[in-house]
Order: structure tokens, then sequence, then C-alpha cells
């Protein structure tokens, strides 16, 4: 027996996720994972990477594979010694990858923008536009990593927040 709790109210119809893989993961590391289960997952989520073209998914795989690799101890470096080519390059980055759920009319479940967004914009970005005070910039940077991981379907995006809170109290006073 399994018991769950919820940290809100559902609603009738709220999809719950208890994943045998981890969702960060793109849809063929993830069916690999579930392979081993022998079921094919029919989730929101790989659903919506199923009916992707599958040179759409490898060229995000491929930027995804570019960023973990090299791309983010290289910006490390790069915001100590030049802020704005650092900022135009993380930038580049993002946009590349958010351009590839654009391709395919994807507006739900970008999951694949999560960890670039969380390392780039929120630790390296939006603390150089806070030093910088470009603050407008930094909460637009936000804002875009919010919407990426509004995972329910009524946008709810509460735990993300509170995962959060700190760097935003921090930088806002209060958000």
């Amino acid at each position: 027996m399994m018991i769950v709790r919820a940290a809100y109210d559902l609603t009738q119809g709220t999809e719950l996720f208890l994943t045998y893989a981890d969702i960060l993961l793109q849809y063929e590391e993830r069916t690999k994972c579930l392979d081993k289960h022998k079921f094919i997952c029919t989730c929101t989520l790989c659903e919506l990477d199923r009916a992707e073209p599958a040179a759409i998914r490898r060229k995000r795989k491929l930027l995804l594979d570019k960023y973990q690799e090299k791309y983010r101890f290289i910006m490390l470096e790069q915001i100590n010694q030049n802020p704005k080519k650092a900022i135009g390059d993380m930038l580049k980055m993002v946009t590349n990858i958010e351009n590839t759920y654009k391709e395919s009319g994807r507006e739900k479940y970008r999951l694949g923008l999560i960890e670039p967004l969380m390392a780039l914009s929120v630790l390296e970005l939006f603390s150089l536009y806070h030093r910088t005070s470009q603050m407008d910039k930094g909460q637009q940077l936000l804002k875009r990593l919010r919407q990426s991981l509004i995972v329910t379907p009524t946008g709810d995006d509460r735990i993300f927040l509170e995962e959060n809170r700190q760097i935003f109290a921090c930088l806002f006073g209060v958000w």
C-alpha cells in the first residue's frame, strides 16, 4: 500500500506523477529506464515527447548535451572576465533550446529548459543582472523559468516557489 499526501487540495481529474524515471531526462533516456519495467508510459509528458518529431528531440538533446558537457563550466569563467558576453552567450543557449519546443508547437511541459534556466538564469544571469542593477531583466528570466516549471493542468507552480523562496526573498525582499 502507498499513502500519498498532497500539499494542497486537488481538484477531480488532477493527474499525479509517481515516476519510474527522472522526468528531467530526455525522452529516449526515460524510455530506456522504463523498458526495465516492461511498459510504455502514457503520461502527458511522454505522450507529448512521443508526438514530437525525432529530429527535434535529437536537436534538443544535442543542445542539452553541449550544455552539460562544456557550456556551463565555460560560462562560469566568462561571467567574471566578460559579463556582457557571458549574458549574450547564456541567453543564446537558452533561446536555442526554447526554439526546439517552438518548432514543434509545444507550449507545455518544456522540461528540457529547467536545468539550463535554473543554472544560467537564476544562479548566474539573475545574480549578474542584480549586480548590474538590471532587476527587470532578471525578473523576466524568472518568469520564463516559472513558465517552464508549470507541470499541473491549472498552471500551479507553488512547489517551485517554495523550493526557491530564499533566492527570491534575498533578491526581491518578498516574492
